[in-house]
């Protein structure tokens, strides 16, 4: 969250000072296949950043493009915020089956969100077959890492 934090004011600042816009100098870097670049495109567009106010707006099918490219790659990060948005079906069409595909990747990469969100899917049976092992399995390292969510819900299996 600091990092979102820190981006979100660097894209405001040079929006302010009419520097050329950190959308411009990211989208550059990720066509050159940075995935922390393309990681932090797709931020921008889920938020709608980066634009004067009268054209601010979300565009979370673009933050799907740049979160896949960049999820594909192996960041966590970028994997978790595309398991989001197949679940919500911002975007994109709504696909839970697709949506765990990317929690899991995240969460073997121990992403406590992730595993938290693909432990909760076994848990109600959204998008996988419910299964209390596997629920139990992922709820487990999720709560080990401090997630309160998960500790509640493990408490119930």
């Amino acid at each position: 969250m600091k990092k979102l934090s820190i981006i979100i004011f660097l894209v405001f600042a040079c929006s302010a000072f009419g520097q050329t816009p950190l959308r411009d100098v990211l989208r550059q870097k990720a066509e050159q296949g940075d995935a922390n670049a393309q990681l932090t495109l797709g931020q921008i567009y889920v938020f709608g950043l980066g634009k004067s106010k009268s054209q601010k707006s979300k565009d979370e099918a673009e933050a799907a493009k740049w979160f896949r490219k960049a999820a594909e790659q192996g960041n966590a990060e970028a994997q978790y915020n595309l398991g989001i948005i197949y679940t919500k079906g911002q975007g994109v069409a709504k696909d839970e089956a697709q949506g765990a595909i990317w929690f899991r990747k995240a969460a073997e990469q121990g992403r406590a969100d992730a595993q938290f969100m693909l432990g909760s899917m076994y848990f109600y049976g959204h998008g996988v077959t419910r299964d209390m092992n596997e629920a139990k399995i992922w709820l487990g390292k999720s709560a080990k890492q401090g997630n309160k969510r998960a500790a509640e819900l493990l408490k119930s299996l």
